[in-house]
């Protein structure tokens, strides 16, 4: 069941294109300076303005996987942003024996976590234990 919020959108939407704003962040590393002021993030991050509207026709529904809501292209303004590379360090700071570099992140999947009541099935893969 939809939440009231996600309700109401959906039921707005159905009738007229609504004004949304959709951000997406992604984070790829811890940069870390000398100095703290110039501790950054490596990213990458896209926020899109633009109208959204329902999808009516099934043949639409079937080119964008069943979504609910699509961007209108006319009225879609898309901004990208990003930053990598290393530490700008100061060259005062250079000299000052601390380490400077980047910790990469990345997303990975984790071991399965069975639910605590139900019992371990024969023959299961090591990995899903």
């Amino acid at each position: 069941m939809l939440r009231p919020s996600r309700a109401r959108l959906l039921a707005t939407a159905r009738h007229a294109p609504i004004p949304v704003c959709v951000t997406v962040s992604l984070l790829d590393g811890l940069v870390l300076a000398r100095s703290a002021f110039h501790h950054s993030l490596n990213y990458r991050s896209v926020i899109i303005h633009g109208d959204a509207g329902t999808v009516g026709d099934i043949d639409e529904k079937e080119r964008v996987l069943a979504a609910l809501l699509r961007l209108d292209a006319e009225s879609t303004d898309v901004a990208l942003t990003a930053r990598a590379g290393p530490p700008n360090d100061d060259a005062a700071d250079l000299d000052s024996g601390y380490w400077a570099g980047v910790v990469p992140l990345r997303l990975t999947a984790g071991a399965a976590e069975p639910h605590c009541d139900l019992p371990t099935p024969t023959g299961l893969a090591p990995s899903l234990r």
